[in-house]
């Protein structure tokens, strides 16, 4: 069964397991430690696999001459346009037909402001791990260890070239380990719908004990407003981008188990574990291209956390100081969350509440504290901003691929 169709069934059954398990201890406690265990693995994974096809991507890339400086253009252009023309279409959405952020009063009992909300943050996403006291672990699960990681990477993918007899041995090497970890990509893209199931159920399980009747009209807009995203811009702008080689439908389709991951985890780098197979298998994009595209993505592929984060703020300043809200200031809240965003890879989990944090102190925005009701709504807009922040690096890799022109179609039969 392809990934896609297992990720949806498997949803499917984790929402019947916790309406028919939900009220038992035990399957909240099971539900808790699997998820624990799936996410912190998944991610562990990432750590040899991110620093390998970063090698060996930019190794074959220097080796075809312009093709690495194409592939960097190509993943920056897109990224960039995707993240300030969804914010811009999000905020302006909320314009035209303006809507308060639902429990504006403060998730914890009194006003915090967003100065000391940004430093709970900094923190909330190591003292969540139960094995918060493995030096290990901790190493690779820090807010600050993929970018260093890149970086000692693609250093070393340029010196990897392999154009003389001393350097041809290192470049081997490091391409054979890269394709062991695009199979073990491959392998956690195929056992995607047992995580899906374990991350599901836990969501359905947390949401059965929230009153949403309050949220309704926040909910409708906010999905109206993301579906108009995914179904219409997403893909014309996609089509535009590979000059209407590919059927950006078809792709999309093919690329979202990763993406489901991410809305039920908010945990991008445990989705992008599965994304390297997905992009390679599925959307005809090849090993080289995904392994210097992927990494590149993580730092400044933020459409969908900024979309969120422009929606978040422009509710929010609507619920404070309804009067406030204009053009302008919708203008200055959507570029400035596409600018903080470029600020996640140091800050990995909830992007979505950071980037709001961040933008409010830049823009020097006082909401009274209200800002803390982020918290309550923190797993839905998190979730969302990190399905289409999945979904925009994936199809990076075939923009990329059609502009080296290094793409291939994929029969069904392939489609893992």
């Amino acid at each position: 069964m392809k990934t896609w169709l297992s990720g949806l069934a498997a949803i499917a059954l984790g929402f019947c397991a916790s309406l028919l398990l939900g009220d038992f201890q035990s399957y909240a406690a099971v539900l808790q430690f699997s998820e624990a265990v799936v996410v912190k693995v998944g991610t562990f994974i990432l750590f040899p696999l991110a620093f390998f096809s970063i090698a060996s991507g930019i190794a074959s890339l220097r080796r075809r001459a312009g093709q690495l400086g194409k592939v960097f253009s190509a993943n920056i252009a897109w990224s960039l346009l995707t993240s300030i023309i969804f914010s811009l279409a999000a905020g302006f959405s909320i314009l035209v037909h303006p809507i308060g952020f639902p429990a504006v009063t403060s998730a914890l009992g009194t006003a915090v402001d967003a100065d000391a909300l940004l430093e709970v943050t900094k923190s909330t996403a190591l003292a969540l791990n139960p094995f918060n006291y493995n030096p290990i672990v901790n190493t690779f699960t820090s807010s600050t260890w993929l970018l260093p990681i890149a970086v000692t990477a693609f250093l070393f993918g340029l010196a990897c070239k392999g154009d003389d007899e001393l350097t041809k041995p290192a470049y081997v090497v490091t391409s054979s380990i890269s394709e062991v970890m695009f199979r073990l990509s491959h392998a956690a893209a195929k056992l995607g719908w047992v995580f899906l199931f374990l991350l599901s159920a836990k969501v359905f399980k947390t949401s059965m004990n929230i009153n949403l009747a309050s949220q309704l009209s926040f909910l409708a807009q906010i999905g109206i407003i993301f579906a108009a995203i995914l179904i219409v811009m997403l893909p014309l702008l996609y089509a535009i981008f590979t000059g209407f080689k590919v059927n950006p439908y078809l792709h999309i389709l093919r690329s979202l188990s990763p993406a489901l991951l991410g809305l039920f985890s908010g945990n991008y780098l445990f989705s992008m574990t599965a994304a390297y197979a997905t992009a390679r298998s599925n959307l005809g994009v090849q090993k080289r291209v995904c392994g210097a595209s992927l990494p590149l993505s993580s730092f400044i592929t933020r459409a969908g956390s900024a979309m969120m984060a422009t929606i978040s703020l422009c509710c929010l300043c609507f619920s404070a100081h309804p009067a406030s809200l204009d053009a302008r200031l919708v203008l200055l809240i959507a570029l400035t969350c596409v600018l903080s965003s470029l600020l996640c890879s140091l800050h990995l989990g909830y992007e979505t509440l950071f980037i709001s944090l961040v933008a409010l102190k830049w823009l020097g925005i006082s909401l009274g504290g209200i800002e803390s009701s982020l918290i309550v709504m923190l797993p839905i807009i998190n979730g969302l901003g990190v399905f289409l922040d999945i979904l925009i690096s994936q199809l990076a890799c075939s923009v990329e691929g059609c502009a080296i022109r290094s793409t291939y179609t994929v029969g069904w039969e392939q489609v893992i």
